[in-house]
């Protein structure tokens, strides 16, 4: 499992060495670009992007910030004016499943080596099984149904039942690979009873917080023509507060006991090392992430939250490049 996670970390060598995958990386983009433009042919263009002659000259778009969607008018009307929310979230979903695609095909091999001969009473093969496939069979669906989802078209009962979903999916990610966390912390630990206390609290804290957000979320927020987010109340910044506080206090414990078993003189084998890597590594995409999504709420920018929202529909993207390899390292440690 040790070297299951060494190889997240050596996908860039593997390019050089192993052009022919590189190829086939080509050939899956080109298969998604051609699924692209074949799926905006054949979708009509929804009013929101296309018909000018039917809007109401009244109509105020910024009033849409102060509620998305109030009515259909103002709805259509913003988002005819903003066409480029739309292309953006598309390319934005199109970018990441070829990632996904590419990150799967490149470690294939791997997995067939490393994860398949684990038993499948293993827990810890379970979660890298979900972690590998589930974003990507939802992230696949999603591409397929983004062209409705923005077209116009959609019924609001269709755009709030897409977010309940992706939101529960996102949730139970992040609430495995917490615990994926709290397996490494745990074990490094000597399996201290008071860590497993601690993660216990912190991340049924946050599964509530999650409940209490998402039933404001799904209360509030008024989709109308096109399922796109570009207004998130100032107060939902608590619930990512939350979650950052949870993922903050799980990496620096990984960080700093794995830095003290290097003094100590065992941060020289493969698997102290290791995880000292990831953990920096992941600590710090951490906070550039939330760092961004927490000025993008304050600022109201509409065009950084529609991304940013998007990742509701995007659970873990990158879910290959950390919650695989702790997967990995929870399997180390714990053996």
């Amino acid at each position: 499992m040790v070297e299951l996670g060494r190889m997240h970390l050596t996908s860039l060598r593997y390019i050089v060495q192993h052009p022919s995958r590189v190829r086939l990386l080509g050939f899956v983009t080109f298969f998604l670009l051609a699924l692209l433009l074949l799926e905006q042919k054949s979708q009509a263009p929804g009013p929101a992007l296309m018909q000018d002659a039917w809007l109401p000259s009244e109509a105020n778009p910024r009033a849409c910030l102060d509620h998305i969607g109030i009515t259909d008018a103002r709805s259509v009307t913003f988002f005819q004016r903003n066409a480029h929310l739309v292309q953006d979230v598309r390319y934005h979903c199109l970018a990441s499943l070829v990632f996904m695609a590419w990150d799967t095909l490149l470690t294939f091999g791997n997995e067939v080596e490393y994860v398949w001969r684990v038993p499948w009473k293993s827990k810890i093969k379970w979660l890298y099984l979900y972690f590998r496939y589930v974003p990507l069979i939802v992230h696949i669906a999603f591409e397929f149904a983004i062209f409705d989802l923005t077209s116009g078209y959609a019924a609001p009962s269709t755009c709030k039942a897409w977010l309940m979903l992706i939101w529960i999916i996102l949730q139970l990610s992040s609430s495995l690979f917490e615990y994926i966390l709290a397996l490494c912390t745990y074990a490094l630990f000597n399996r201290s009873r008071y860590i497993a206390f601690l993660f216990s609290i912190l991340i049924a804290g946050e599964i509530v917080s999650a409940a209490f957000t998402a039933k404001e979320l799904f209360a509030e927020t008024a989709f109308e023509t096109v399922c796109i987010l570009v207004y998130l109340p100032r107060r939902n910044m608590m619930y990512a507060c939350f979650v950052l506080a949870t993922h903050a206090t799980l990496a620096s414990l990984v960080v700093s006991k794995s830095l003290l078993a290097a003094r100590a003189g065992r941060g020289r084998t493969p698997l102290v090392s290791l995880l000292i890597k990831q953990g920096v590594a992941y600590y710090g995409i951490l906070i550039v992430y939330f760092s961004v999504s927490f000025v993008s709420i304050v600022q109201a920018d509409n065009r950084a939250i529609s991304l940013f929202m998007s990742r509701f529909f995007l659970p873990f993207c990158f879910r290959d490049w950390f919650p695989l390899t702790f997967v990995s390292l929870a399997g180390g440690l714990l053996r």
